[in-house]
């Protein structure tokens, strides 16, 4: 009885649910109002809206290394890990392990740290002219503040005697002393050599009591100096002194009966006995590391890294080199002799070798070096529809999928300083050196595969100014700033088919090229005043050129705004015209007349380096965005009345993505502006 009363159920439920369906589905059994959908609340318009993307370039990166033993017998190395801010980081040196993690506030990196002969670590603060002490084995860094007034940069920091220590600087080419008791002082009493910026490197010799400083960029010099009087000597012979650096300079006590300085110029070694003479006693063929150490069983023999997988030993006995195959020992930072009486080697891979000199036998651990954000050097659109980044300094990328919100860091590739699309493809063109790299968005990202370099502008050091010209071209334009101590830049066209560069040149005498637009088979340039690191500007005002693809040669050259130094960024404009930034004013230019329409006051405060600074694009929207470098001020133009609004503070590197969304850097994180509807 139960189951013929749940089965009469079933099926009256059945025809109700049909019968609710039919009813749905044809005249509704209620009355509605006509007019209720025409009388429905519009949509409320989209706010404009920030958004805070976070970091997106992670890299584990170490330039410089220090062992040390401390009171209580436990060996350490130290190092710091470019980040923001940057991190002394003590290691464990016989297993790699993390023991101490401390940031370095304010900055960015490092490229040096030492042990003074009381047992103090001294950090030099790179980016922020600052010097920081810390008690190896402790958890605290003292911040010292600033070295000199004048100087922004510290590159270097070595131990001299009684607790003392010397560092060198940038831009007065300077070098000075810090003691616990005195404070910092001036003991190069200004720059070591007229002119220059760059002390790069410092070595100390106890033996004579005199400093050793490689200096640069106009020309290479290596000087010595007394640090008590003050008094400069040069000591590179003059066939040596070429735009460049001496870099790096390392000395070492008691080899072969005197203190020998190793100098690195011009792809060799000069090697000095600076407590017998002056002059270059003999030369090691190519590029050394900043790691040397002399051999404790014969005072004749020196270890020192020099290519991918090689360990050298120089005996001054028979001056003859040795190479021996030792894990991987590129570019070693820090070498010293263990407890166990092995050789150990901090290397810029992150590796820790201990090698044994009397089988050649080695082993290799990696150190446990914690990855950290680091500043944002540029947003672009990658092919891909992804926001790509590099890191500053020195590189690494990181890809942000604007639909998906995945972020990925990729290691392997340097600073880009431009990037642009081109289809599928997408070009990163890295410093230092030039060199284009190209990503097909379509394949995985595998370093040196794919992305891979395809092509180097030879005697230049960056490109800023790139543009892809149609099919019928079928190349890249390049602008690029000469390597340091030269001046100016050059224009040179990349062909797609066969992978070659055809170098145009210097197309304004003195003036780098950091900016390019196509029009119409015709290049426009707009130039920088600056040339490579350590010039002094020969011009003062920036110019715009045009260059006929056809014709291979400039067509013309004026200076649209009087006064500017630099025009950063070219576009084609709403109105048609071509719009260029001259540093902080905008400019119209028409090029069937070859003159200037209109200029207009972008922003009252910005920032400018040496090639970058306000950046132009056009949204969907009818208005133009812009943003500063270095923390500029991010804006939009309306081009019907010309007026410009201020949107946020320390905004750089704009960039739109697919959909309209804007993008620039605030230190290491990416920020995502909507401008809503």
């Amino acid at each position: 009885m139960n189951v013929q009363k749940l089965i009469i159920c079933g099926i009256w439920l059945f025809f109700a649910t049909c019968a609710c369906k039919k009813n749905t589905q044809g005249v509704p059994q209620t009355t509605t109002d006509p007019t209720e959908e025409e009388t429905k609340e519009p949509e409320t318009p989209e706010p404009p809206k920030f958004t805070n993307l976070g970091p997106q370039v992670t890299e584990s990166t170490i330039q410089s290394g220090q062992f040390v033993t401390t009171a209580e017998g436990i060996e350490l190395v130290y190092s710091v890990v470019k980040g923001t801010p940057s991190r002394l980081v003590g290691l464990d040196a016989n297993n790699g392990r993390l023991l101490v993690n401390l940031a370095l506030a304010g900055t960015e990196t490092s490229w040096s740290v030492t042990l003074s002969t009381d047992g103090w670590l001294y950090v030099a603060g790179g980016d922020n002219g600052k010097v920081f002490k810390h008690k190896p084995g402790s958890v605290l860094v003292e911040d010292l503040g600033k070295a000199l007034p004048s100087e922004t940069y510290v590159w270097e920091v070595t131990a001299g005697k009684n607790g003392e220590i010397f560092g060198c600087t940038f831009p007065g080419a300077r070098v000075f002393r810090y003691h616990p008791n005195d404070g910092f002082s001036d003991v190069s009493k200004g720059a070591l050599v007229a002119g220059e910026k760059y002390v790069r490197t410092l070595a100390y010799s106890p033996s004579n009591d005199k400093l050793y400083a490689g200096v640069g960029s106009l020309a290479a010099n290596l000087i010595e100096l007394d640090p008590r009087t003050g008094e400069k000597k040069e000591i590179l012979p003059i066939v040596e002194r070429k735009s460049g650096f001496v870099y790096p300079l390392v000395l070492v006590p008691n080899v072969a009966g005197g203190s020998r300085l190793f100098a690195t110029v011009n792809g060799k070694t000069l090697v000095y006995n600076v407590d017998q003479s002056t002059a270059v006693e003999r030369e090691i063929t190519g590029i050394s590391s900043r790691a040397y150490a002399r051999s404790l069983s014969d005072p004749y023999k020196v270890y020192h890294s020099h290519s991918s997988t090689e360990l050298r030993v120089y005996d001054f006995a028979t001056s003859s080199t040795t190479s021996v195959k030792v894990g991987s020992t590129a570019r070693a930072l820090a070498m010293t002799w263990g407890k166990d009486g092995l050789l150990h080697i901090l290397n810029d891979a992150n590796k820790l070798v201990k090698f044994n000199v009397v089988n050649s036998q080695s082993t290799t651990v990696d150190a446990s070096v914690p990855p950290q954000p680091i500043n944002i050097r540029i947003t672009a659109l990658g092919a891909d529809g992804r926001i790509h980044t590099s890191g500053y300094p020195g590189g690494g990328n990181g890809a942000y999928d604007p639909e998906t919100g995945e972020i990925l860091s990729y290691s392997g590739m340097g600073q880009a300083e431009s990037i642009v699309v081109d289809g599928t493809d997408t070009y990163f063109n890295i410093y230092p050196g030039a060199h284009i790299y190209k990503y097909d968005s379509r394949q995985p990202w595998v370093m040196n595969t794919n992305p891979r370099r395809v092509a180097t502008v030879t005697g230049q050091d960056r490109i800023f100014g790139v543009v892809v010209t149609p099919p019928r071209h079928n190349s890249l334009f390049l602008g690029t700033v000469a390597d340091y101590g030269e001046r100016g830049g050059v224009l040179a066209r990349y062909d797609k088919t066969t992978n070659q560069i055809t170098n145009y040149g210097e197309i304004v005498t003195d003036q780098s090229i950091i900016s390019l637009l196509y029009k119409d088979d015709m290049i426009y340039g707009g130039t920088s005043i600056f040339g490579g690191g350590g010039t002094v500007a020969s011009q003062t005002e920036a110019k715009l050129f045009v260059w006929d693809i056809m014709g291979n040669r400039k067509v013309s050259e004026i200076i649209p705004v009087s006064g500017k130094r630099q025009i950063t960024n070219l576009i084609i404009g709403p109105d048609g015209y071509i719009w260029g930034v001259a540093e902080d004013t905008l400019f119209i230019y028409d090029p069937k007349t070859n003159t200037v329409r209109s200029t207009h006051k972008l922003v009252d405060r910005y920032f400018s380096a040496s090639w970058k600074s306000i950046e132009l694009v056009i949204h969907p929207n009818g208005k133009v965005y812009g943003a500063g470098a270095f923390g500029g001020a991010m804006f939009s133009i309306d081009p019907s009345t010309m007026k410009v609004t201020k949107l946020m503070d320390d905004a750089a590197w704009i960039s739109m993505d697919k959909k309209g969304r804007l993008y620039f850097s605030r230190g290491g994180d990416l920020w995502q502006y909507n401008p809503g509807n």
